[in-house]
Parts: C-alpha cells; structure tokens; sequence
C-alpha cells in the first residue's frame, strides 16, 4: 500500500460544482496510466465518474506507474477534502497496491 497521495493538476480541469461536491471522504477514484504524457512520462490520471480531474503527484507516480506497468492493481479511496474550487482544492488519497 501507498499510504497516502496527492491529487495535483486539478485547476486545469473545470469540473462543475456538483462534481466537486461528490468528492468526499471514502470515494473511491480510478487510476489510470498515461505513458504518453509530454510532461511525464510516469503520469498517473486520477478519474471518477468517468472525468478525468488531476494526476499522482510526481514523486508517489514514479513508484505507483512501474507497480501498474508490471499488471499491479491498484485503487484509490479519498482520505481527505478541503478547500473550494475556486481556492485551490486539495485531495487526499490512500493507494493500494496488490
């Protein structure tokens, strides 16, 4: 396991704020490798409900993307929200790997 993670990159997207509202405690998120990003290629996409929001911080994706490349499952469950949409939203996660 991960213990914990950063969700960063999301003032780039611009979700509704009923998306931002769903975001609580306990939700589980979906990982998703992105090999082909120009500014990492370590990227891990963060997802839910189809929309993709933020990325892994850099120094969590670099150990995260080669445990997905071997065919490791992974999941994220938010551990913590704060902040508003306007201001900087700050995401939390915990990560496993198995």
């Amino acid at each position: 396991m991960i213990k914990s993670a950063n969700v960063v990159a999301i003032t780039f997207f611009k979700p509704s704020l009923e998306f931002w509202t769903s975001l609580k405690d306990g939700v589980e998120l979906t990982l998703e490798r992105e090999p082909t990003n120009p500014r990492d290629k370590n990227a891990v996409k963060v997802i839910y409900n189809g929309f993709h929001f933020g990325y892994i911080e850099k120094d969590v994706a670099v150990v995260l993307s080669a445990l997905m490349d071997e065919g490791r499952k992974t999941t994220a469950t938010i551990t913590r929200v704060f902040g508003t949409p306007t201001d900087r939203p700050h995401i939390e996660l915990e990560i496993n790997v198995v």
